[in-house]
């Protein structure tokens, strides 16, 4: 035998080197087997088999039934929507004639191997359990609902899926939850809809809930996709539904686009440490298409804002002081002092009123206050009544240079201008005060209103 030189030997090897790894065979983990169950579409039969009980069907088959079946082979997933034409729902001009072979084999005896796969499979954006049978990828029918009705004809053995509106199935439940809340518990609940050339966007917010309210925002596009905008915010303990307060709603022409304001808040350390950290009011951005946070800028201009302030028996004085300050996205109450605990003070960016309920009125020791004696100089300048001037309650200029030594409204120690003026309800009497100028107070703004001799 002649021996090998050493190039033959370094051929040999690079040989070796070259030729290809022998492919891996794909575990088996399940059988599909053959079934007298027939899958409709819009009343057209598709392939089908039965995996575990449950009736699948081809996804790749899907393509001629309406739907856009999308392979990404670097993210290796398989994405089910329904077909759009011009943004409307498109259906096929030709139905496939595809109908079901006669059986030939006993109902449930094995028909194909399925094979394990590492491709994750979505149905209209949410994950659907799939299966992998000599390269094709099946799919319950059940995993089909987003896009309409799916019903069990036990008599007729058939399994039907009844295209219909995918934002109207997505919404309706949302829509109808939030109703039956309204009716039970949360009058004040309410839901918005934004509609746009990809889709409808729906506001919910619910009222009277344990922690005192939430806020959904839910973009359901016309292929089907079920977007959630929530969970694209800031992560919060409960959710960011209960910071949530989205102003300026806009969705751009194309559809593609969703801008809004909102205060944000966020915990970090979760559950390390219960920190929250509030960004202020912020404009979010957010890419419907495909489901991404393009950006969040805390904002610097002005809130919007109203705040309620009520007395306790450590704030008790001779004056009324009430300051509120802007912090992040929150209005707090500073120090205040307050001549009598029968009274409230609501401050907000078109005013301020000083309710004056009937037991501070007629209680003993208001007189010898010396902010009863504001309240009674401030009567005999004749100002405006709501209850009898309606919405004329402009100030003449000497009555504001009168009330000038009384009471005094300041933003960070500047003086603001505005109307005082008297209006009255159910056994209080208020004192009014309406800014010339809308207060949009920004990050750490201080408004304070003094009242007395």
């Amino acid at each position: 035998m002649k021996r090998m030189t050493a190039f033959a030997l370094s051929m040999f090897a690079a040989l070796l080197l070259a030729a290809p790894a022998q492919a891996k065979t794909p575990k088996i983990v399940d059988y599909a087997l053959y079934t007298d169950i027939v899958a409709t579409i819009d009343g057209h039969p598709i392939r089908s088999y039965n995996i575990a009980g449950y009736t699948a069907v081809v996804a790749e088959d899907l393509r001629d039934y309406g739907f856009w079946v999308i392979w990404d082979g670097a993210a290796r997933t398989l994405s089910i929507t329904r077909a759009m034409r011009n943004g409307e729902l498109e259906t096929p001009e030709t139905w496939p004639d595809y109908q079901p072979e006669p059986l030939t084999h006993r109902i449930g005896e094995r028909a194909k191997p399925v094979y394990e796969t590492d491709i994750v499979t979505y149905a209209a954006g949410d994950f659907a359990e799939a299966f992998n049978i000599n390269g094709e990828t099946l799919v319950f029918v059940d995993s089909l609902s987003p896009f309409g009705s799916v019903v069990w004809h036990p008599e007729e053995r058939v399994i039907s899926l009844t295209l219909g509106d995918p934002v109207e199935i997505a919404l309706t439940p949302y829509i109808e939850n939030l109703v039956q809340w309204q009716q039970l518990a949360g009058a004040g609940s309410y839901y918005e809809t934004y509609e746009c050339k990809t889709g409808t966007l729906l506001v919910t917010r619910y009222t009277g809930t344990p922690h005192g309210g939430s806020t959904n925002m839910l973009f359901a596009r016309k292929n089907g996709g079920v977007l959630s905008i929530n969970e694209l915010l800031p992560a919060y303990v409960w959710g960011a539904g209960y910071y949530l307060a989205p102003d300026g709603i806009e969705i751009d022409e194309p559809g593609d686009r969703l801008s809004f304001t909102t205060p944000v808040l966020e915990m970090p350390d979760w559950p390390e440490s219960g920190d929250v950290r509030s960004l202020g009011v912020c404009k979010c951005v957010v890419d419907l298409r495909n489901g991404t946070l393009l950006s969040l800028e805390p904002l610097s201009e002005g809130l919007n804002w109203q705040v309620s302030l009520a007395p306790d028996s450590d704030s008790l004085g001779e004056t009324l002081c009430v300051a509120v300050e802007r912090s992040g996205s929150e209005i707090l109450g500073a120090e205040n002092v307050y001549p009598n605990e029968n009274m409230m003070v609501t401050m907000g960016s078109s005013g301020i009123a000083v309710v004056h309920f009937a037991a501070m009125l007629t209680g003993a020791g208001f007189e010898k206050t010396a902010y009863y004696g504001a309240f009674q100089a401030l009567g005999a300048l004749g100002l405006p009544d709501a209850a009898s001037s309606g919405e004329n309650v402009a100030n003449t200029a000497e009555q504001r240079a009168a009330a000038a030594r009384y009471v005094t409204v300041t933003l960070n120690g500047r003086p603001v201008s505005g109307n005082l003026w008297w209006s009255r309800g159910n056994n209080h009497r208020d004192l009014n005060f309406t800014f010339d100028e809308p207060i949009l107070l920004r990050d750490g703004d201080i408004l304070q209103l003094s009242v007395g001799t």
